[in-house]
């Protein structure tokens, strides 16, 4: 059943103070949450990370409400988690509280989000594609290699060997090329 949403991107768009909300993604999260759970008597929900990069102090200021802690891939290559921050998935409890963390990222720092249906795909046994596989392909990236999300696609459609999709997905690489200030 779809739930009709009375035009939430204009409740955020149409707003003042849209461009603080931005700033402060937790504020934004929690009025997209709010409207989501307004008579959401069948407990539907979404799960979403919201972000904002200041170019200038290289600082992500970032908030997950439900979704996948982000891969974080410093200069170095270790491969880590962005983990703080958040909340419940929206739509559950029109009062959830949203909490940012900002991390400072270096030049040759890489940020991987992912969606569930990365993580979740299923081989023909059932065994899940899984988080430590999105990790591992983070750290093998090369410097060089400049469109590396769809071999992680192909990747995951690889393993689930011709099975149907158990979700959509959707990724978004960021990346701070070393040779730029």
């Amino acid at each position: 059943m779809e739930i009709a949403q009375p035009h939430i991107e204009t409740r955020l768009a149409g707003r003042p103070d849209a461009a603080d909300l931005f700033r402060q993604p937790e504020k934004a999260v929690g009025i997209v949450n709010a409207a989501l759970s307004e008579g959401n008597t069948s407990c539907m929900f979404v799960t979403m990370l919201v972000a904002t990069l200041d170019l200038q102090t290289r600082q992500l200021v970032y908030v997950r409400a439900g979704h996948i802690p982000p891969f974080h891939r410093n200069g170095n290559g270790t491969v880590g988690r962005l983990l703080s921050a958040g909340g419940p998935p929206l739509g559950l409890m029109e009062d959830a509280v949203y909490r940012t963390d900002t991390v400072t990222l270096a030049l040759g720092d890489r940020v991987l989000i992912v969606t569930d249906g990365f993580t979740e795909a299923h081989d023909p046994s059932d065994a899940l594609y899984g988080e430590a596989k999105v990790e591992s392909f983070l750290a093998g990236v090369a410097a060089a290699e400049i469109e590396p999300v769809p071999r992680l696609v192909r990747d995951v459609r690889a393993f689930e060997a011709g099975r149907p999709a158990f979700d959509d997905m959707a990724a978004i690489l960021l990346s701070l090329a070393p040779g730029q200030s």
